[in-house]
């Protein structure tokens, strides 16, 4: 599960690494928690890519029990209507995870690209309170893999326009998913001031 992750750069530097328009404001956070806003990038219908602000989590009710769906398993998500219609690409610096420990006790990891960036694949859509997003996960790649099952589906440069394209088949998406090189990544311990959702600065990602 990826339950949190921090996208710190500018809109100005986000616009130019994935050619898309968008008149938002984003102060930067090391540290976004389910239900906060953070940048993702659709595709409209004109065929042009544009940065809106969404909430992490979409908000689900089954049987009478409401909750927020952060994940979803890229392997069950090909039946799913928004990931036909609804796809989205949230620019990522980098996600954390939490290692067991003890029964008492977890430590964080931030696991982060060597260069460049992470776009993670999502899907989006129109809640009651605006756009919300849920991130895609596959199976672990051996770095992340000691420390947890899942890890957010990572798309290459090449792969981001080929999942935000209105017209890419299902067949198309389903081979952009798949574990994201572990040798283009890199991870080390942090500080538990990430476990608070209000601490949102340079100290979340800091090594020990």
């Amino acid at each position: 599960m990826c339950g949190r992750f921090g996208q710190a750069r500018k809109i100005t530097e986000l616009k130019q690494l994935y050619a898309a328009e968008g008149n938002i404001e984003w102060p930067g956070s090391y540290n976004i928690a389910p239900t906060e806003l953070a940048p993702v990038i659709i595709e409209t219908t004109s065929q042009e890519r544009e940065l809106k602000l969404a909430r992490f989590g979409m908000p689900m009710t089954i049987k009478g029990k409401s909750f927020l769906l952060l994940n979803v398993q890229s392997e069950k998500a090909a039946t799913r209507e928004d990931f036909k219609f609804r796809r989205c690409v949230i620019p990522a610096d980098g996600f954390y995870e939490w290692e067991k420990v003890s029964p008492k006790d977890r430590q964080p990891y931030y696991f982060s690209p060597k260069q460049g960036i992470f776009s993670f694949a999502g899907l989006w859509m129109q809640g009651r309170t605006g756009l919300c997003f849920t991130i895609l996960t596959v199976s672990a790649n051996e770095l992340v893999q000691p420390i947890h099952g899942r890890m957010p589906v990572i798309l290459g440069h090449n792969a981001v326009y080929q999942w935000l394209a209105p017209n890419s088949t299902v067949e198309t998406l389903k081979l952009l998913v798949e574990p994201f090189p572990a040798s283009l990544m890199q991870s080390w311990k942090v500080s538990k001031a990430v476990n608070s959702p209000s601490n949102k600065d340079i100290i979340c990602i800091n090594s020990l």
